[in-house]
């Protein structure tokens, strides 16, 4: 702050501000309130590689909490359609992320990180977020592909 670097671990070339390595790790929500609270810029700092702290939230060690992601849009809002060097937004992440964890996107944080643009977006490899929700549908471990095969 006041013209000090935001970032921690600036020597090794990542660019992260402790706000990012919190959110890689999944903090507790007053944790991310009082670290933005402490210093307000950290949500929308953009690290080398692209990555926003609320994309780091999304698909971290381990996924935070849909308050979590809550409190990282109410801090910066165009987070939400920030991309990383992959191409890659918020809900992209989060989506291939649960897809990753066998687990089904959350609706909540699905809610909270879907914009026009957010949903419209492609990735470098020219998939959109649909393309990944389909992914996990199709997969067998998916709530709706069970209702599927339920049903058929």
């Amino acid at each position: 702050r006041n013209g000090e670097e935001l970032t921690s671990t600036q020597g090794e070339g990542l660019d992260y501000t402790p706000l990012h390595l919190a959110c890689f790790l999944s903090p507790p929500r007053d944790v991310v309130r009082e670290m933005v609270r402490l210093c307000p810029e950290s949500a929308s700092a953009v690290a080398r590689h692209g990555d926003t702290p609320l994309s780091l939230a999304c698909g971290g060690f381990v996924p935070a909490g849909a308050d979590v992601i809550e409190e990282l849009v109410g801090a910066w809002p165009e987070a939400r359609d920030a991309t990383n060097s992959r191409g890659e937004n918020p809900l992209i992440i989060h989506v291939r992320a649960m897809h990753g964890y066998e687990l089904d996107p959350c609706p909540h944080r699905v809610r909270s990180l879907a914009t026009v643009e957010a949903v419209n977006a492609r990735d470098a490899r020219g998939r959109s977020a649909l393309y990944y929700f389909g992914r996990a549908a199709a997969s067998a471990f998916s709530t709706m592909a069970s209702l599927l095969r339920f049903f058929s």
